[in-house]
């Protein structure tokens, strides 16, 4: 009876679902002749939920297939699920951070160019050796247990099918990538095996789970060959995707593919070539599109390579996708033939066949509308921002707008914006946002905010922590340590704090027109500060107690204040115990003017440089609401020099011996100043660096130098792609304790291995991974026998670039020239650059004296004009401070000069009022 059943349900699925012709696709109410391609990826498993999905490369795709005739395009999503979905252990949790919101993003962008999208969820690399334990165990586990497929489905598979349920652009879900790849009946040689029937159980699972989330969804499966998909003349073929097979399989009645889609290239033969085979040669009853082949540079078997498209709608199949993808193979980024391949056919298919390929879309669509702030404090702003496309006319709240435009709206009361885009043809979409007007003083900014302290109490079985103060909880505090030395400092564990100058500060993520603080004190300072601060390093005063007695302390400021960071600066006790908060709140509106980021990419915090040697300095920056105008580099507080253009870097050359501090300070147009947290490097004397470049090195094989990379460290690099070696000899490297290597390389694909050779011997073999499409350094401490005459690296797996190899030898024995060399550039006296500068109207002045000296530190105008003495007197060897108060003179430019020994150092500042 089970059985009987299992049978006449099964044909009544077949019988209704597919009301669609046999070969033809129901799409958007027309029944469709799949014309188009592959996008399969532009960053292999990264398009979408890492990160910032690439859409520029996606729109300019999307536009030149719409302008050849092309209406439809695959994409891949998870792939290997390295990226996506999110997993606890074996155990996935979510789509991924960001995923539901990117494949919204690109669907969007495709149906604006009236594209129809196929998403590949997985794909055979799932299973890839290479991909390590981590990504395969998990994702074999995910397979094979059906308990982890339900998780799959519930916490990542359904959530993305119900958020884009209603999307246009979707024209079918397709489970997988040719997974019979990692099957032991076909599977590959670099992958893990895993029976058919795991593959066809979780095919039934998934497809089961979309049709009854979306009945209108349409799923499919991409086949590598009908080897997969009918009776052929291998032993192990037959339909493993027939409605029988799977839901025996699986145990799931709505687990059906609506379509099938084969895989065909030339090493498969004319046997199994849908170019040489009508589609019912295979004997199937539903539509079957070929959904991955190449375009041969000849003809393939007789027919021209010209007419494949024609061919396969001529023989009765529902759809011709070529394979193509964009990335470092592709010249990716050059989006022409040699991108997308079969561009010509697609224009062809639409100029001939109109009726089939065409994709009839009347229907207006709200692509985004969305504003700046969802909650605004009365008297605030936000910006609203919208994208319509195929619309008649558009209308905000009743306003009459162009199809895409912004708008500055300042609420005076909770407000919901409507938005109604109405096509030619009387269709309408709508959306809406809401922006909350809350009363002033009522948003707390500095909630669950990162947070430090100068010091913290660390007793009692509870260390009373900076965040303490900013969780919202009011049974907890931070408290600073007491004068027993009970207390840890946030800030930096070898400070020895005074007690009455503690502190804590909160950084707010985003700057912000603060208008209010609120102190809850356990236990208060008499006299305290609140400062701000755009970088957490450089403080304002804009507010000083003098007379605190504890409790709450609400603080409104006269103007608002701009700051990311705020501060309480204690700086009396009132008790004999340390300063506590039970809570600091910050209350302010988001500022439209927002300073940048910055922080310094290289050199790493602690790095060892050899002492004479070169050092680039890299910073990385956000940038605020207007453009950068320069970022100075500064070492030991002096200034180094300044970059207008991005990337923005510097070189420190000839690095003196000892510790040294750099940091960075960016400017923007709107006059912002922000300083990056410092990094210590020191320049030792035993230290030997020698870099070698790519392109000077002796190349074999498929390898070649590569000139104009951006990034390079000489504008060029070198390119292993199948086979070849790079190699650098008579290098006769000193003697030392540690031998360092740094490869400096691009991944343009993904995870590769080369070996190394040292002294013509392979040593080790140099995996490279994440990430992929930028600079990164590869460190390996050599275990090598000395001396090291030659290095060079072999194509193991190749198709990446290489820039140079620094060999670093630690530990070097330290001749007498190269140690009264550095004694000589430690004797050196040094007047640094003025901070702030320009300055209104103080300044800081810094020098530093290798000995006691009588010195003379100057300021003089423009034309030469002394104009003051700041010092003039004996000096202790050190460094020393000095700050110069311009207040009584004008604005304009000044030069300071420090007179010491038989020197003569002259800086320049600029006073601006």
């Amino acid at each position: 009876m089970r059985i009987l059943f299992l049978i006449l349900l099964t044909s009544f699925i077949t019988v209704t679902v597919f009301a669609q012709s046999d070969n033809r696709i129901m799409f958007n109410d027309q029944e469709l002749w799949l014309n188009g391609g592959n996008i399969a990826w532009v960053n292999f498993g990264r398009d979408v939920g890492p990160g910032t999905s690439p859409l520029d490369d996606f729109e300019e795709m999307f536009s030149q297939v719409r302008e050849n005739g092309g209406n439809t395009m695959r994409l891949w999503v998870h792939i290997t699920g390295e990226s996506t979905p999110s997993w606890d252990g074996n155990y996935i949790t979510g789509p991924g951070e960001g995923t539901i919101t990117d494949l919204e993003n690109l669907l969007d962008m495709a149906w604006e160019y009236n594209v129809s999208m196929i998403l590949c969820l997985w794909s055979f690399d799932m299973l890839r050796i290479t991909n390590g334990n981590t990504v395969t165990d998990r994702a074999k586990a995910l397979l094979q247990d059906s308990t982890l497929t339900q998780a799959y489905i519930d916490n990542s598979l359904i959530p993305m099918v119900d958020a884009l349920a209603d999307h246009p652009a979707i024209l079918a879900w397709e489970i997988f990538n040719e997974p019979e790849g990692m099957s032991n009946e076909f599977g590959w040689d670099f992958n893990h095996h895993i029976p058919m029937a795991d593959i066809q159980r979780f095919v039934n699972q998934t497809a089961g789970a979309i049709h009854r989330a979306n009945s209108d969804a349409l799923v499919s499966n991409g086949a590598w060959g009908f080897d997969a998909l009918a009776n052929t003349s291998n032993p192990k073929s037959k339909n493993y995707y027939s409605d029988t097979e799977l839901i025996s399989a699986g145990k799931d009645s709505l687990g059906y593919l609506d379509f099938y889609m084969v895989h065909f290239y030339e090493y498969q033969g004319t046997a199994l070539s849908p170019f040489h085979n009508d589609k019912s040669t295979w004997g199937l009853d539903k539509p079957v599109v070929v959904g991955e082949f190449g375009i041969p540079s000849n003809d393939l078997f007789g027919l021209p390579k010209d007419n494949m498209y024609e061919e396969l709608y001529r023989r009765g199949y529902a759809g011709s996708l070529v394979w193509q993808w964009v990335d470092w193979y592709q010249d990716r980024g050059d989006f022409g033939p040699s991108w997308l391949r079969g561009l010509d056919q697609m224009l062809y298919m639409q100029q001939n066949y109109p009726g089939d390929i065409n994709i009839i879309n009347t229907k207006p669509s709200i692509r985004t509308f969305n504003t700046l702030f969802s909650e605004i404090e009365a008297g605030g702003q936000s910006e609203l921002s919208w994208e319509v496309f195929n619309s008649d006319s558009v209308r905000l709240n009743d306003e009459q707008v162009q199809s895409n435009g912004t708008k500055i709206v300042s609420p005076i009361e909770t407000t919901e914006y409507q938005l109604i885009a109405v096509g030619i043809e009387g269709d309408a979409d709508t959306a809406y946002v809401t922006i909350e007007v809350l009363p002033a003083g009522s948003i707390d900014r500095a909630i669950n905010r990162p947070s430090r302290s100068s010091t913290f109490e660390s007793c009692c079985g509870e260390n009373r922590t900076s965040n303490r103060a900013f969780d919202g909880d009011l049974d907890t505090r931070w408290s600073s340590a007491w004068n027993d030395g009970s207390g840890e400092s946030e800030a930096d564990p070898n400070i020895d704090e005074d007690p009455n100058s503690e502190w804590i500060d909160v950084d707010l993520g985003t700057t912000y027109e603060v208008g209010a603080v609120q102190l809850n004190w356990e236990a208060h300072p008499s006299e305290y500060d609140i400062q701000t601060s755009f970088d957490g390093i450089n403080w304002n005063t804009v507010f000083s107690e003098t007379n605190s007695t504890g409790g709450k302390d609400s603080i409104a400021f006269e103007s608002k204040e701009l700051a990311r960071f705020v501060r309480m600066q204690g700086n009396d006790r009132a008790t004999e115990f340390g300063y506590s908060l039970w809570d600091f709140k910050v209350t302010g509106t988001v500022s439209l003017k927002q300073p940048p980021k910055i922080l310094i990419t290289e050199p790493s915090n602690e790095q060892d440089i050899a002492f004479g040697s070169d050092l680039k300095i890299s910073a990385e920056i956000e940038m605020g609401s207007s453009e950068i105008e320069y970022v100075a580099f500064y070492v030991n507080g002096d200034s180094i020099g300044s970059d207008s253009t991005f990337p923005y870097s510097f070189t420190f050359r000839d690095v003196p011996e000892g510790m040294h501090e750099i940091y960075v300070i960016a400017k923007d147009a709107e006059g912002f100043h922000v300083q990056s947290e410092s990094v210590l490097v020191e320049g030792r004397t035993d230290i030997y660096t020698i870099r070698l470049e790519a392109e000077e090195a002796v190349l074999t094989g498929a390898t070649s130098v590569k000139p104009g990379v951006v990034g390079a460290s000489r504008g060029a690099a070198v390119s292993m792609e199948g086979s070849g070696s790079i190699s650098w000899n008579n290098l006769d490297l000193p003697e030392g304790e540690v031998y360092e290597l740094t490869v400096r390389h691009y991944l343009p694909y993904d995870y590769k291995e080369q070996k190394l050779l040292i002294n013509g011997a392979i040593i080790d073999t140099l995996i490279f991974d994440e990430p992929y499409l930028e600079w990164k350094d590869l460190v390996v401490i050599l275990n090598a026998e000395l001396p090291i005459e030659s290095v060079g690296i072999n194509h193991y797996w190749g198709y990446m670039d290489f820039d140079y190899v620094e060999l670093t030898v630690l530990g070097v024995t330290v001749s007498n020239e190269r140690e009264e060399e550095a004694l000589d550039k430690a004797k050196r006296y040094s007047l640094q650059q003025n901070y702030p500068n320009p300055f209104n109207p103080t300044t800081t002045i810094r020098f530093s004296l290798p000995e006691a000296s009588n010195i003379q530190l100057k300021v003089y105008n423009s034309i030469g004009q002394e104009v003051a003495t700041l010092v003039d007197e004996f000096k202790s060897s050190g460094d020393h401070s000095i700050k110069w108060d311009a207040a009584s003179f004008s604005s304009g430019v000044y030069f300071y000069q420090l007179f010491v020994s038989d020197q003569v150092l002259t800086k320049k500042m600029v006073l601006i009022k």
